[in-house]
């Protein structure tokens, strides 16, 4: 329950000052409106009750510390994402990292660098042996209810071109996801997948490299290595998946497979950097994301710890890529090569960054706020380097840092919507200088539109360099949303504080351990070290790729953490088997 640290109103003030008034000086007998003491009198009645009022709030400032406290980062909100379908490839390609989408007026960006392949399913076959594979392309609601039947396949599929011994090939499988599973009964072994490609010999297993799916349970990517030669028939070069181990409670349903598929996130980056390290038998830079290859960039090469030199005049900068340049390039000149290696820094912003924000003036004064005149700036991805003599090139690197953090060299803070150069007390206050700011780092968001519908995500920004490439969302989005108040968040964290249960002895650890939903976990060991609850796992069978073995960890730490102890850490490790299948130390 909250308390009013003082609840005296106004009119409380005035008459217990107005009493006091007429102990300590009898001889003031005027005591109407009229008179200038009572008028100074009110005034102080006035500020002591705004002074009690502002002492009675808690501000969102102390909210974030409580979140510190125990351990709880501030909800800075969510990107919406989207699994993205290309079509129509013609010949291998990338796709950069940062390359645009639009969805209406909605920008999404690649998340990471795509490659696309040329080759494409010919064939999708089951037990029947009729080639489904037009069907599966037609619509998404054709569904293939996968059959298990002893030493059958549960499907195979066929390729165009076969896969180069030693390369990886990766595909996205969309399943319909069942939310309720049949029970079973005593020593219940979920499926284990063997991926078979054909060779001259017969059926060889291809190597997992990932597997999103969780062995055909949920949507997602599956990545095999041919380590052998295929060999190809009248239909194609096939690829086959059977239960190598185990069943399954339900049987997946499987909507479509893809070939070539990526990530896309909803933001808009408008200034971006890349950093090299180049000597003078490496004299050139292959740029790598999407912005550095279409926009205007600035080179710099680092001076001292945090001093950079701008030498974007003495580069040999390859003009924006296009349908017939795919790769462009930074050439230094040969005065800024030094024998060793040296760290260099590429700027890249969008063509339009220097009409919409012209870097500022800096005063050198305390506490100095620079409003941004973008809507919707995603504060985490924002850098930004400071000028510090005027009409100079060389450059400051500037981080940024919490305000209740001790203090910080060369550091900026948000203050609301502004970016704020030192208070005083944090940060470094950077010299007067004409132009001293350059942003090396900017991203737009609008997350709440993310949340309503992202819509038909279907054009490029620069369709020119992607001809006849097309790619849809087929699947909903997910994620998008704004930011939450500290103090909506701690309300929320106020209900888990009360939980029961928590991480008090080894006995609750092991039982909430074993209970973590998707996992069959055999042993649960537990320890405290320096304030870190470490808790150590052995899965109920041997687990090779390291892939399960990570996600094992991830989802025991998950589930784990709804009963930490506030103020607490917690780390989950997962122990090898020893040959009696026990721990090893």
């Amino acid at each position: 329950m909250e308390k009013s640290l003082d609840d005296s109103s106004y009119h409380a003030v005035y008459e217990k000052a107005m009493k006091r008034l007429q102990s300590q000086a009898p001889w003031w007998t005027h005591r109407e409106l009229s008179d200038p003491g009572i008028t100074i009198l009110e005034l102080w009645v006035l500020l002591a009750d705004m002074q009690s009022f502002y002492l009675d709030q808690v501000q969102e400032s102390h909210y974030r510390k409580y979140l510190k406290l125990l351990g709880i980062a501030p909800d800075e909100g969510e990107c919406a994402r989207a699994r993205i379908f290309f079509d129509d490839v013609t010949e291998d390609c990338t796709i950069p990292r940062g390359t645009k989408l639009l969805a209406d007026r909605m920008v999404f960006e690649m998340e990471e660098e795509t490659e696309l392949t040329a080759n494409c399913l010919t064939g999708f076959y089951q037990g029947d042996g009729r080639n489904r594979i037009e069907v599966m392309g037609m619509r998404r609601k054709n569904r293939f209810a996968l059959l298990e039947k002893e030493k059958d396949p549960l499907f195979t599929l066929t390729l165009k071109n076969a896969v180069g011994r030693g390369r990886e090939i990766t595909f996205f499988v969309l399943l319909s996801e069942q939310d309720k599973r049949n029970p079973v009964e005593g020593d219940f072994c979920m499926a284990r997948l063997a991926w078979e490609y054909r060779t001259a010999k017969g059926w060889r297993e291809a190597r997992v490299v990932g597997d999103e799916t969780k062995g055909l349970l949920y949507s997602g990517q599956i990545c095999l290595r041919v380590d052998g030669e295929m060999t190809g028939g009248e239909e194609g070069y096939s690829i086959r998946c059977r239960i190598k181990k185990g069943g399954y409670d339900v049987m997946p349903v499987l909507y479509k497979i893809c070939l070539n598929t990526g990530r896309a996130i909803q933001r808009d980056t408008q200034c971006c950097e890349e950093q090299f390290t180049l000597s003078l038998n490496h004299p050139r830079a292959v740029l790598q994301s999407y912005l550095a290859k279409t926009g205007e960039l600035q080179v710099f090469i680092r001076r001292e710890s945090d001093i950079w030199e701008d030498i974007t005049e003495d580069c040999d900068i390859d003009p924006p890529i296009t349908v017939g340049q795919r790769e462009r390039y930074v050439c230094l000149a040969k005065k800024h090569l030094l024998e060793g290696e040296a760290e260099y820094r590429i700027v890249c912003s969008v063509p339009e960054m220097s009409q919409q924000y012209r870097p500022c003036h800096i005063t050198g004064v305390t506490s100095q706020q620079i409003t941004l005149p973008w809507q919707g700036i995603l504060k985490r991805e924002v850098k930004l380097m400071l000028r510090q003599e005027t009409g100079g090139k060389l450059y400051r690197e500037y981080g940024q840092q919490e305000p209740e953090q001790t203090r910080f060299a060369n550091a900026w803070h948000w203050q609301e919507e502004n970016i704020r150069l030192g208070d005083g007390r944090h940060g470094h206050i950077p010299g007067e200088a004409e132009d001293g700011l350059l942003l090396t780092s900017l991203a737009l968001s609008n997350g709440e539109e993310g949340n309503v519908a992202i819509g038909k995500i279907r054009t490029w920004e620069k369709p020119e360099l992607f001809e006849h490439i097309t790619f849809r969302n087929m699947m909903t989005g997910k994620g998008g949303r704004d930011g939450r108040k500290p103090s909506e968040q701690f309300a929320e964290v106020r209900s888990l504080l009360l939980r029961e249960n928590r991480l008090v002895t080894k006995k609750d650890i092991r039982r909430l351990a074993k209970e973590t939903p998707g996992l069959l976990i055999k042993e649960v060991a537990a320890e405290w070290r320096d304030g870190v609850t470490l808790v150590t796992i052995i899965p109920k069978e041997p687990l090779k790729h390291p892939g399960c073995v990570e996600k094992y960890r991830m989802e025991t730490a998950k589930y784990l953490e709804q009963y930490r102890i506030a103020a607490g850490k917690l780390k989950v490790l997962v122990a090898e088997r020893t040959d009696s299948g026990g721990m090893e130390d």
